[in-house]
């Protein structure tokens, strides 16, 4: 099979079944660690503009596509049959919507018995980091991604994965809300100073205008904040909002790794 839709791969991979092709195979690499995508998958070129030569040259027996994508279907069906991968939480919580992607997943793939395995190792891990989490006394936690202005920050919650995992947790979103249906609100940086004792956990991607370092570099607002000022940041790799079970673990281990810290400090 081939994947047009990172979360398509991600589960496929953790079904123990490695894509022949992944749109912006590169960047994938960066954002969504776990598991890896071997090195020797090739790029099928951008998500929104998939080279479909080279896709049909691979000659996969499955398509994934994001359920939102605009890519022409039509197309697509004429190299393989194509599985519509639904990205974003409607009517369930982030984690039941990871773990039910990849049942689903599995079902097309016929890989049940793999799903169920991979769901049930998931659950142990997070309940295990919830122990961590209750042991090391849990704090409210923003999540975000500061703007390269160093003014505004993206912050994620709500229904999506991030919030679902902060719930999985044990750990309040510092920011009271609304988020959008996809579990993202964009405030001025000035907001993170409303809740003092919170952790802040920052996303920092390498990008050709710099990384978070760069972004706050001489920033006086974010030196001034609260949390701050009591060292209880934490900085994000490896992160993807919208990915499955394995993006959601892996943020869930860097948080809870952020608090262990704080604690100790």
């Amino acid at each position: 099979m081939a994947s047009i839709a990172w979360l398509g791969a991600e589960n496929a991979l953790a079904l123990g079944v490695t894509p022949v092709g992944v749109a912006d195979a590169g960047y994938y690499r960066e954002r969504m660690v776990s598991p890896r995508l071997p090195e020797a998958v090739p790029d099928l070129g951008p998500f929104w503009e998939p080279n479909l030569e080279r896709l049909f040259a691979l000659r996969p027996d499955l398509v994934l596509v994001d359920a939102w994508s605009v890519i022409d279907g039509a197309k697509l069906a004429r190299i393989a049959p194509v599985e519509r991968v639904p990205a974003y939480p409607q009517g369930t919580g982030g984690w039941d919507f990871a773990t039910g992607t990849l049942r689903r997943l599995g079902s097309v793939l016929q890989r049940e018995a793999q799903a169920r395995l991979v769901v049930a190792e998931a659950e142990q891990r997070i309940a295990a980091l919830r122990q961590r989490v209750d042991a090391a006394g849990p704090l409210p936690a923003y999540v975000g991604l500061i703007a390269r202005t160093g003014r505004n920050i993206t912050l994620y919650g709500g229904s999506g994965l991030i919030g679902g995992v902060l719930e999985r947790l044990g750990l309040r979103n510092a920011h009271p809300g609304p988020f959008s249906g996809v579990g993202t609100v964009t405030v001025g940086l000035d907001a993170l100073a409303r809740e003092p004792e919170a952790m802040i956990l920052c996303i920092d991607l390498a990008t050709a205008s710099g990384g978070f370092a760069r972004t706050v570099a001489g920033n006086a607002l974010w030196r001034s904040l609260p949390s701050v000022r009591r060292g209880r940041v934490g900085l994000l790799s490896g992160f993807y909002p919208f990915g499955g079970l394995g993006s959601a673990l892996h943020f869930a281990e860097q948080a809870v790794r952020v608090l262990e810290s704080s604690a100790r400090g």
